[in-house]
């Protein structure tokens, strides 16, 4: 299931606004909202994942008739679930975090954990930050994101995978990453477990990347 059909209903096709809410699957009613979020409470699905589809504006700034389908989704994923169904009470944060990392299995891809002394894969975020999307640009290089405007609470900050931090010129200032157990401070999100709360990033001494220098 994708953050747009978990949040929103086909009442905002009403606007006729193309880089927001034209996309296949179009959205439906809140009826049909509602089968997906109990589906995803229920296990019946196991996985959000963003269907992230970028566009350039000639794409998009047409007649919604005429318009491509697809909005961008990545970097407001877990605001979006987060601002829309956990905040609310609809979900607990500890099952969409499962469900944003459920996208491993399918491709035989092992699942992140959040065992004590694991290479770190997660996203660490700050849940009580409030930011209005677009107001500084997008890490897309399109902008047909269907938060356009919106103002979300919860924000990835850094996303770190196999214990590094994406990207050529994080390599040489960011150290390795390993999972420690330490009092409640700062939260993150990624892999899957108990404990979500009771543990913290920081960084350690770790072996030289192997990917970029």
């Amino acid at each position: 299931a994708t953050p747009h059909h978990l949040c929103l209903t086909d009442e905002e096709i009403r606007s006729l606004d193309p880089n927001r809410f034209k996309m296949n699957p179009p959205l439906r009613s809140e009826a049909d909202r509602q089968t997906l979020i109990e589906a995803l409470r229920d296990g019946t699905i196991d996985c959000i994942a963003t269907d992230h589809a970028p566009h350039a504006p000639e794409e998009k700034e047409v007649p919604f008739e005429q318009a491509a389908m697809g909005v961008t989704g990545l970097e407001t994923a877990f605001a979006a679930v987060h601002t829309d169904l956990v905040l609310p009470g609809v979900l607990d944060l500890d099952l969409v975090v499962e469900r944003l990392a459920g996208g491993a299995e399918p491709f035989d891809i092992e699942r992140p954990t959040l065992a004590v002394g694991s290479e770190a894969n997660v996203a660490l975020c700050d849940l009580a930050a409030e930011w209005t999307v677009g107001e500084d640009g997008y890490e897309s290089r399109s902008s047909n994101s269907w938060c356009a405007g919106r103002t979300l609470t919860g924000r990835v900050l850094m996303t770190i995978a196999g214990g590094w931090p994406p990207g050529p010129t994080a390599w040489a200032d960011v150290p390795y990453v390993t999972l420690l157990r330490l009092p409640h401070s700062t939260r993150y999100c990624g892999g899957t477990g108990s404990s979500l709360r009771g543990m913290d990033v920081r960084p350690s001494l770790g072996p030289p990347p192997s990917g970029p220098g």
